[in-house]
């Protein structure tokens, strides 16, 4: 505006000026105006139109955050259900631990008693065992010491025997010869003989006298008294 006004005036005969210099910056100035305002106007509309996009994203987050918070609402009355539920079975639950741990307590004594009879039990064995090997051991001992002296005993009685067989024979002998009866008779001394040698014992002996009609040698040496 300052510069409308006109730079120069000429009077005379070669009069002239800038008179339309006040138009032509009217023009301008409008121009300008109108340029300004347009200016203005998109500058406005561009921050309405980022005003509208922060807005739009506003709301976008805040439909986010609200979905989130739904979201997780959700997920809090599911967690709130269960947590009732688990607290509905928690007693439930507690009884059985209570169970389960009296039975776990009652398999440990059962172990520890199972345990102890089980050691008892090899104890015991282990005793029977020493008391057996000693038991048998000592058996063997007198088994051995018995089959010895047995063995001894019995050839001392084998050649008693053999020397009691011996002079009976020479009884029957004698008796056969005192009295010469035939082998017919039966009280001859051939049958005397024969029994004799057919006796594996003794026979029975009372008051050193033999009995006859005892198995054994002292059968034939009473008959041949009597």
């Amino acid at each position: 505006i300052s510069g409308c006004p006109p730079k120069f005036i000429i009077a005379g005969l070669a009069a002239g000026s800038d008179a339309l210099r006040p138009v032509s910056c009217a023009i301008d100035t409008a121009a300008g105006t109108t340029s300004t305002v347009f200016s203005g106007i998109a500058i406005g509309a561009n921050v309405v139109m980022e005003g509208l996009e922060v807005l739009q994203q506003e709301v976008s987050q805040q439909a986010s955050i609200q979905t989130k918070i739904t979201d997780v609402e959700i997920e809090l009355n599911a967690l709130a259900r269960e947590f009732e539920t688990l607290s509905r079975r928690e007693p439930i639950l507690r009884a059985e631990m209570l169970q389960k741990a009296q039975a776990v307590q009652q398999s440990q004594e059962k172990f520890r008693n199972s345990l102890a009879e089980g050691q008892r039990t090899l104890e015991s064995l282990v005793s029977f065992r020493k008391q057996t090997a000693s038991t048998i051991q000592e058996f063997r001992y007198e088994d051995m010491g018995f089959r010895i002296f047995r063995t001894d005993a019995l050839q001392k009685y084998r050649a008693s025997f053999d020397l009691a067989s011996r002079y009976a024979y020479l009884a029957a002998a004698a008796y056969d010869y005192d009295t010469n009866l035939l082998g017919t008779d039966v009280q001859a001394g051939q049958s005397f003989l024969r029994d004799i040698v057919r006796q594996r014992n003794l026979g029975q002996v009372i008051s050193g006298e033999p009995v006859p009609g005892s198995r054994g040698l002292t059968d034939p040496l009473g008959r041949m008294q009597q």
